[in-house]
């Protein structure tokens, strides 16, 4: 299931949709499937940086996903 990941980086918010492919001791990293210029880009993310994960409702692309769960 894609999840959407708030991140706060440097003072600005923003959020990330993929797929988790390791939740590390520090980091975590997801594997984007949006945006779509960023598809298929593996990002680590410092778990101190992490607002929140929520479980996402894949669709069709271009539009935003449906947040499922907390």
């Amino acid at each position: 299931m894609e999840r959407a990941i708030q991140v706060n980086d440097d003072g600005s918010d923003k959020t990330l949709v993929g797929l988790t492919v390791c939740e590390g001791p520090e980091t975590y990293r997801l594997l984007l499937t949006r945006p779509h210029q960023q598809e298929g880009q593996i990002v680590e993310i410092p778990y101190d940086a992490i607002e929140s994960i929520n479980n996402v409702e894949p669709g069709p692309r271009g539009d935003p996903p449906e947040i499922v769960s907390d």
